[in-house]
């Protein structure tokens, strides 16, 4: 019998969830009442979280059929939403990759990163770069070196990634816009989705007050055109044994094998962008065909080997035609891309602002001991979320640049457990003021 083994793991702090199902040949997943066939949940809960991992993994005998997936909470990654005009998405990934510098506040030789792709409501491709520390998830990566499951690692990717597909369910249509406020023991998370890919994510400390929290969640949803209707709450605290794909969060970590998303995984290695694997298809496909085509020839062995040969000499005349013709094709293809993109990059150039001076300037206005966790724009519009000893310092210093028109402190203050100030700013550019019009 041909299989594999999947196993989704859910890591929370001193927590770990799991369960994991078997894929039979031609490619179901078998199961007594319906498609999927699961191995109980099950939970593992020591105050010495850093080894709940390995204690799992060594109860499980290494194996080249299984492949794990695990999921962390959103507070071990950080995120970036990037925005792009419609090009081939091998030209984005290598633009986000190249400017890895820029987007990400650590050293490079010190993150893992990947980038999750999807179409925007309009004519944009919306990218949402992924990176976490090294040595944060190296912690565990270290556990599968040594228990031998390494080469079975296939994800390791954040809980609100996986979280869409999991919680909102198989119904969910392309371009459904929902939004899932998540809650961590130490944090909150609302992450925004469009049908089963991660648009944007935020993460709130869970030490300012429940109203001001709530006040933020409905900023965000403002901010992406959604109501509060399109929203759902999932508390993480609550660890549970019942059935896979309802409150077994393991079930999160398999996101991408049940859903057909596409799969990410916040490691050394590029971002992947293929979404479908032709093999998969294609296998099974090759059987069945070569079990028909057997059966069929003990009775039609002769016309068969006729059909064949006169199907040979039409392939050739086809390829003969296709060899002349290639030419033509890819000159008119290359004229009708040249021609559907031409106004759309000529726009994005002649708009494109001077950000690396804007971001200069605001580095040598801004007091010591002040940093942005997120930084996004809108034509002549930086919005930036950040943190610092004394925003009234930042929004003065701010002011006195002469690139910004006016300097607007958005939503209100709150304060951090270590005394910080955590603010929203909106800089209103000068240079783009007529351009935004």
């Amino acid at each position: 019998m041909i299989y594999k083994q999947y196993l989704g793991i859910y890591i929370n702090e001193s927590e770990i969830q799991y369960t994991g199902y078997y894929k039979f040949f031609p490619g179901l997943f078998s199961g007594k009442k319906g498609l999927f066939k699961s191995s109980l949940p099950k939970v593992f809960n020591d105050s010495s979280f850093r080894f709940n991992l390995k204690k799992l993994l060594d109860s499980i005998k290494p194996s080249k059929r299984r492949k794990i997936y695990i999921c962390l909470p959103r507070k071990f990654f950080f995120t970036r939403r990037l925005k792009f005009p419609v090009l081939p998405l091998d030209d984005v990934r290598d633009s986000v990759v190249n400017n890895l510098e820029i987007y990400s506040h650590l050293p490079l030789d010190e993150i893992y990163y990947d980038v999750l792709f999807s179409k925007d409501k309009g004519s944009e491709i919306n990218a949402l770069l992924f990176y976490a520390p090294r040595k944060k998830l190296d912690i565990y990566l270290n556990q599968l070196m040594e228990t031998g499951h390494y080469n079975s690692l296939e994800c390791i990717f954040p809980f609100s990634y996986g979280a869409g597909p999991w919680y909102f369910g198989l119904k969910t249509k392309p371009g459904d816009q929902k939004g899932l406020v998540i809650q961590y023991k130490d944090s909150t998370e609302i992450a925004l989705y469009s049908g089963y890919s991660c648009i944007d994510s935020f993460l709130l400390d869970t030490y300012s007050e429940k109203e001001n929290q709530d006040k933020i969640i409905k900023d965000i949803m403002a901010e992406h055109d959604m109501s509060e209707n399109q929203i759902a709450y999932k508390n993480t605290n609550t660890v549970t044994q019942n059935n896979f794909l309802n409150e077994n969060m393991g079930g999160a970590a398999l996101s991408p094998v049940f859903s057909g998303m596409q799969q990410i995984s916040v490691d050394e290695n590029l971002p992947r962008i293929k979404l479908f694997k032709p093999m998969k298809l294609l296998f099974p496909l090759f059987i069945i065909l070569g079990a028909l085509m057997s059966y069929l020839s003990m009775n039609i062995l002769d016309e068969l080997e006729v059909k064949q040969k006169n199907l040979e000499g039409v392939k050739k005349e086809i390829i003969a035609l296709e060899k002349e013709i290639d030419p033509i094709l890819q000159a008119k293809t290359a004229l009708e891309r040249a021609a559907e993109y031409k106004g759309d990059v000529e726009d994005f150039v002649l708009s494109k602002p001077p950000l690396y001076s804007y971001l200069n300037d605001l580095a040598l206005n801004v007091p010591e001991n002040t940093w942005f966790a997120h930084l996004s724009y809108k034509p002549g519009i930086i919005s930036m979320q950040g943190e610092g000893d004394d925003v009234l310092k930042v929004v003065e210093f701010l002011r006195m640049s002469d690139k910004y028109k006016e300097v607007k402190l958005k939503g209100s203050v709150s304060r951090t457990k270590e005394g910080k100030d955590k603010f929203m700013i909106d800089l209103i550019l000068k240079d783009l003021e007529k351009k935004s019009r």
